[in-house]
């Protein structure tokens, strides 16, 4: 983890509000797992562009992400949006209990 940005640049927006969930869950496990989630959802992009073969089919595959970016922005907030509520829901309900 590279910090909370103070001293560095974070080009995820989402990752201001998975700091929050981590520290409002309080729960050590729970914030690993959203943390790991977060983190395995940013590096499917990696996985994706290293089976490009040279450099053409690399720029058509940047091209190809880059029309769809809004939408992949869109579905990153959504994902975690539900995972914090999912998370939320679980913390509350170990306290209920």
């Amino acid at each position: 983890m590279l910090g909370a940005g103070v001293f560095t640049r974070i080009p995820s927006i989402t990752f201001y509000p998975l700091v929050i969930l981590v520290v409002v869950l309080g729960d050590p496990f729970l914030g690993a797992a959203a943390v790991s989630l977060f983190g395995f959802a940013r590096s499917v992009p990696l996985l994706a562009f290293g089976g490009a073969r040279d450099g053409r089919e690399f720029t058509r595959w940047t091209d190809e992400v880059t029309t769809w970016q809004p939408v992949a922005q869109l579905l990153n907030g959504l994902l975690l949006a539900g995972l914090a509520g999912w998370f939320a829901t679980a913390r509350l309900l170990a306290v209920v209990r």
